[in-house]
């Protein structure tokens, strides 16, 4: 899977759910921050809020049903369909949740396109961490805590942390400005907001 790219790169970002959760919005931010010369598209279940917002962004989306085990076949056509669509448009896929790790994982295997985890979420380091950390060519861990919990020893090559960053503007706002998004209630509107 040792691939060199020139621009563009294609990137194929994997995240199943259509709805915005925090995954979907770190994902959102990533999206408005990509270098020149990288070319983004979103796979997602559906239409939804991820895809429009993707698409303010200038993403275009395709649509994939991502099945549950309970069918077994549905899982083989999707991961056919999602192979095909990496052999044809991508370089390198991103998947954005441990349900697009497992379908984006086995999609690459096929298409010999190598995949990174971004891994947010308590996945547990049993069977599922075992089998998610095979499918993957390299993982992304918001946190060393994340990382420890899916398996990854301290010094495993494969994984690496990149925190979540924080928009500058929202840290060189006004103090009030930054409360506007229903974290303060009200009350301490003058403290600064930390945290996701």
């Amino acid at each position: 899977m040792a691939s060199t790219f020139s621009p563009p790169l294609r990137v194929m970002f994997v995240n199943p759910f259509t709805e915005l959760g925090g995954a979907e919005h770190s994902l959102l931010a990533l999206l408005a921050t990509l270098p020149e010369g990288v070319q983004a598209q979103l796979v997602t279940e559906s239409e939804g809020a991820l895809a429009a917002e993707a698409a303010a962004l200038g993403v275009a989306s395709r649509y994939l049903p991502f099945p549950s085990a309970v069918h077994p076949r549905a899982i083989f056509r999707s991961v056919r369909t999602l192979a095909e669509w990496m052999r044809a448009d991508a370089d390198l896929v991103h998947a954005n949740s441990p349900r697009a790790a497992f379908f984006a994982g086995l999609a690459a295997r096929r298409a010999e396109i190598p995949v990174i985890w971004h891994l947010r979420c308590y996945v547990g380091s049993g069977v599922r961490a075992f089998l998610l950390r095979r499918l993957v060519t390299r993982t992304i861990g918001n946190s060393h805590a994340a990382l420890a919990n899916a398996g990854f020893a301290p010094a495993d090559p494969r994984a690496c942390v990149i925190p979540n960053g924080v928009p500058q503007a929202l840290l060189l706002s006004e103090p009030r400005a930054r409360n506007r998004g229903g974290c303060g209630g009200g009350a301490g509107d003058d403290l600064p907001v930390i945290g996701m």
